[in-house]
């Protein structure tokens, strides 16, 4: 019996794969991994590295701030669902609220896909009705911008009518009109631990079978940036 198969080579014609090869390739179901997929190492790294910077913690500050000026009808306006730094900056977001017995309706939660003009369009509706929040936090700084040009569409005067969070305190922020309140990212803190934590999973990879791998927890420095978008809502 041959012990290898047919396959097609490179130049055309055929030449013969080891029938191990066929066994392994049993095994795993025919599935191949392209170089481009993700591998769960990668999948390990990049959960290690969106606990570590404490989104948790980043998306409470702008619910406590909010609260904390006194508004009682809060809305969010996040990426939807798909990435764990997004879910945890809403989780975070809505403690704050729990703790100070206020509810995050679904209602005041709009999906804007980390994009100004896609939250822009998808705010729309919230703050066109009668019972809209007084006060939105956007989970990125594009969307809060959305939320701005949806306010300046229906003749809300920022912070006067409605107060705006933003998150990332890109340079942008500083320039608007008003200049945004935001959740300040450490983009440099932030390279120091994605290389950490790289170097930690290269340490688990060589580790011997058995031994317990470390799990990372870096959390980085939350900064709220207090600017002219938000203010106590008007009586």
């Amino acid at each position: 019996m041959d012990d290898a198969a047919d396959a097609p080579s490179l130049g055309g014609g055929r030449h013969r794969r080891p029938r191990a090869d066929r066994g392994a390739a049993r095994r795993s179901g025919g599935r191949r991994h392209s170089r481009g997929a993700r591998r769960p190492c990668d999948q390990a790294a990049r959960r290690r590295l969106e606990r570590g910077l404490d989104e948790l913690g980043r998306g409470r500050s702008a619910g406590e701030h909010l609260v904390g000026l006194g508004h009682r009808r809060i809305g969010i306006v996040d990426a939807g669902p798909g990435t764990l730094y997004n879910a945890a900056r809403v989780d975070g977001f809505r403690s704050a609220l729990t703790n100070a017995g206020l509810d995050l309706p679904t209602s005041r939660i709009v999906h804007g896909d980390w994009s100004r003009d896609a939250a822009g369009e998808a705010v729309l509706p919230v703050l066109a009705g009668a019972d809209r929040p007084t006060a939105l936090f956007a989970c990125s700084e594009s969307m809060a911008f959305g939320i701005y040009d949806a306010a300046a569409s229906l003749g809300l005067r920022i912070p006067q009518d409605l107060s705006v969070v933003g998150f990332d305190d890109l340079p942008e922020a500083q320039w608007a009109t008003p200049p945004m309140t935001t959740v300040q990212q450490p983009t440099a803190e932030m390279g120091s631990v994605a290389l950490r934590i790289l170097l930690d999973l290269i340490r688990d990879r060589r580790a011997p079978r058995g031994r317990p791998r470390g799990v990372t927890r870096i959390e980085l420095a939350t900064h709220f940036v207090v600017r002219g978008s938000t203010a106590p809502p008007e009586a």
